[in-house]
């Protein structure tokens, strides 16, 4: 009867761990599983949606639709320190949030909006390959590098509330090209950071070199892109305004070189950017 139940107990361990090895799996290959990028939508419906992001733009100048919208309007707390950065290293991206001991958060609206959105989250998407780094291309063109400031509708209560309704989101895009003899104290400082996260643990909250966010992610009130979308990772909701600033930004061969080290870790983070999608009825409108 000891051995039956010790047996039990072996199967059901062995049972769980297989499970967890299996999910942990799916989460890693989430770009290099079988099937690729185009078998999320066996598991997240959503992801064969006609409203997918990434796309392929023209420049603002060449868009079809364009308007002179209003200036954003950001608050102060872009341009102020916080108390510390969280960095999160998971199965797709690097991730970074500010945290602040006010309770403040960095909030914009203006230019196509008509609600105020609260920042979330940073995160990043880069490649093997300097030319081939970003989601979105802009003339058929892509940069080395791609950072999304996540942000949600302040009329909801918090980014999960806000993942499932049509204005919950918007996520501002950069582009950053690798260059040589490149300064950027805020990039070197978050790129040092790594170091807490190359190991094996995926949450880590540090206090880094402090900087403000906008030293990565500038202001901008033209030379955009907007149109309809969704996340570009599952589960692919279509809840995403997008703001495409189209200018890259300098970064330099060491730094986008430390984002490449990940893969060392987990070999599917290595070209972590979904294929460009389809733009279906969409009208994209630039604001050059």
């Amino acid at each position: 009867m000891a051995r039956t139940s010790t047996s039990l107990i072996y199967r059901i361990i062995s049972l769980i761990l297989l499970i967890f090895l299996y999910e942990t799996i799916g989460e890693e290959n989430l770009y290099h599983s079988s099937g690729g990028t185009a078998s999320w939508v066996n598991t997240y419906k959503e992801c064969g949606g006609k409203r997918q992001s990434p796309i392929s733009l023209p420049s603002a100048a060449k868009a079809k639709a364009q308007e002179k919208f209003p200036k954003f309007e950001r608050n102060n707390m872009y341009d102020s320190i916080p108390d510390f950065y969280k960095l999160t290293k998971n199965y797709h991206t690097i991730q970074m949030e500010p945290r602040f001991g006010s309770g403040d958060r960095p909030n914009f609206t203006g230019g196509p909006l008509h609600n105020t959105y609260i920042l979330e989250q940073l995160h990043f998407h880069w490649a093997a390959e300097d030319e081939d780094g970003c989601e979105h291309s802009v003339d058929g063109r892509k940069a080395s590098m791609e950072a999304h400031a996540v942000h949600f509708n302040s009329k909801y209560n918090n980014i999960g509330d806000a993942l499932s309704k049509s204005d919950g989101l918007v996520v501002v895009a950069y582009f950053y090209n690798a260059s040589d003899d490149v300064k950027n104290s805020a990039m070197d400082a978050l790129t040092n950071s790594f170091a807490y996260i190359y190991g094996g643990k995926t949450n880590v909250t540090k206090k880094t070199k402090r900087f403000p966010i906008s030293k990565l992610i500038p202001e901008i009130h033209h030379g955009y892109l907007t149109y309809p979308g969704s996340l570009t990772t599952p589960p692919c909701s279509e809840s995403v305004t997008w703001i495409v600033y189209e200018t890259p930004i300098p970064i330099s061969h060491k730094n986008i070189g430390r984002f490449r080290e990940f893969y060392k870790i987990n070999p599917y983070l290595k070209n972590n950017f979904r294929p460009l999608q389809e733009l279906n009825d969409r009208v994209i409108i630039g604001r050059p």
